[in-house]
């Protein structure tokens, strides 16, 4: 399995950033191998099942019809019933690999973040993440955070999808009219109309043609259906609520890691999401 971070991506992190990315990709790597043990283990036990199946098939068929009872038939089978437990134990190995294998998509997701076209050009620096709470209830302390960061992730949807303010719909409408309109708008021909080619007037867009000639009761009609919102928000509104927003989410996804960090050096195992920002997981600025 290939590294997930090149050593050109891993060269422009910081010494402790790189230090972390190295010792996240080991493990996610040292997953994938146990992952692939298993399921070479598991194939393994379905090759012999088959084999066993086969034999017993073939020594049913070699008893005499006189013999044929269910409890020869089944003492024959018992080594089937030794073999299929193993495979249950090795399907329950397999799906616990797996599961561990998958704590690491973060690592995966955070070196294409770091290889990302914007993220090129950046200047990355190292920074230290926050003191967890020392002598804390790790597990509880991540549930609280991660309930913060989805309670963050909500806010900065709703502010998103928050509506424009009313004024601001007016003109926008307009100008969307505007823009139509002046497409349809028509140019006077002042050649005669009678000779070649001659018009009175032509319009550049037919079907635009109208919206010019009609543009004041248009943009009165389309206005006149703008209703107020209560939650609405101008653009200038929304760009500082989501900087602030998205300043207060990688501050907790930060707290977040540092426990989890934490719990890691307690002795608990606290599995990562997989969408943890790059940032926070890797201690960059």
């Amino acid at each position: 399995m290939l590294p997930s971070f090149s050593v050109a991506i891993l060269s422009r992190l910081p010494a402790a950033s790189r230090e972390k990315a190295v010792a996240l990709d080991n493990q996610r790597q040292a997953a994938h191998a146990a992952l692939a043990a298993a399921s070479k283990r598991l194939d393994d036990a379905y090759s012999r099942r088959n084999t066993i199946d086969n034999d017993i098939s073939y020594q049913v068929d070699q008893l005499p019809p006189s013999q044929r009872y269910a409890e020869e038939i089944d003492a024959l089978k018992a080594p089937l019933l030794v073999i299929d437990a193993e495979i249950a134990n090795l399907k329950a190995e397999v799906a616990r690999t797996e599961r561990d294998f998958q704590t690491f998509d973060c690592v995966e997701r955070a070196a294409k973040w770091l290889t990302d076209s914007q993220q090129l050009g950046r200047s990355l620096k190292h920074q230290a993440l926050p003191k967890a709470k020392a002598g804390g209830d790790h597990k509880a302390l991540v549930e609280k955070t991660r309930a913060r960061i989805g309670d963050l992730a909500e806010q900065i949807e709703a502010v998103e999808l928050a509506p424009a303010p009313a004024d601001d719909l007016r003109a926008r409408i307009a100008a969307e009219v505007d823009r139509l309109a002046e497409a349809g708008r028509p140019v006077v021909d002042h050649r005669d109309p009678g000779s070649i080619g001659g018009a009175i007037f032509r319009a550049a867009k037919a079907d635009a043609f109208p919206i010019w000639l009609a543009r004041d009761a248009l943009i009165e009609k389309l206005t006149s259906e703008v209703k107020d919102a209560p939650n609405a928000m101008s653009e200038a509104d929304k760009k500082a609520a989501l900087a602030d927003l998205a300043a207060a989410l990688l501050d907790a996804e930060r707290e977040e890691e540092a426990l989890v960090v934490a719990a890691q050096a307690a002795g608990t195992t606290i599995t990562r999401r997989r969408a943890a920002d790059p940032r926070a997981l890797l201690e960059i600025a």
